[in-house]
């Protein structure tokens, strides 16, 4: 992890967690937020990313922060394209839904749906699996997803990233326990960031500042 002069931030680069990661993270002083790279769809020009794994609802809540919403599917040619994209080696989570009436499948976006792709017999559990993705081991054709799966999500904007990530931020002076393999970087303020590493009890996920002697834990929506 280092700090970024030119856009004022913190940048996490990977890590293991069991497996290796290789995503990146981006910490303003107050959120953590994946670097999204978005590439532009030719049949449409919207612009799409792939999120890190995480819930349907983490999905979609990021999703909104960027200014747009997870992926409205409206043709077999766009479920092509973002197959071809994004691969077809991990499921990728899309807009549609039934968090708002139960059986009901609408397009987070508000769009129409004039286009689905399930998997015969799905979906299957919508009382209990409300997120629908494109599901690896069908060969990409949807199927419904209990929201405690962890998938990357698919966001797509009509432009470009607009709305920041916000959050309140509660204070501690409380300093961190004991932590080994953290990562720590140093800030302009000549204080430094902490994030991650082992404590005696466990993984530790937490993240904090430090100005001076006093330890501020932070508490952004995400974290890596």
């Amino acid at each position: 992890m280092e700090y970024h002069a030119a856009s004022a931030k913190a940048i996490l680069v990977g890590g293991y967690n069991g497996n290796v990661i290789d995503d990146k993270w981006s910490f303003d002083g107050t959120n953590w937020k994946p670097a999204l790279s978005y590439v532009r769809s030719p049949s449409n020009g919207h612009l799409y990313a792939a999120t890190p794994p995480m819930t349907w609802q983490q999905a979609e809540a990021l999703a909104v922060q960027e200014g747009g919403h997870l992926s409205t599917i409206r043709s077999s040619a766009e479920q092509n394209w973002v197959v071809q994209t994004f691969g077809s080696h991990q499921s990728l989570l899309i807009g549609l839904n039934d968090w708002q009436s139960n059986t009901i499948y609408s397009w987070s976006s508000g769009e129409t749906v004039n286009y689905t792709n399930w998997y015969p017999g799905q979906p299957n559990l919508p009382n209990t699996e409300s997120g629908v993705a494109m599901y690896a081991p069908t060969g990409m054709s949807w199927h419904d997803v209990p929201d405690p799966w962890l998938y990357p999500g698919i966001i797509e904007l009509p432009g470009g990233p607009s709305a920041p990530i916000t959050a309140a931020t509660i204070p501690t002076t409380t300093p961190p326990p004991a932590i080994t393999n953290h990562a720590l970087a140093p800030l302009p303020s000549s204080g430094a960031l902490l994030f991650g590493g082992q404590t005696s009890t466990g993984p530790n996920t937490l993240t904090y500042t430090l100005n001076g002697t006093t330890w501020t834990t932070q508490f952004p929506p995400f974290s890596p």
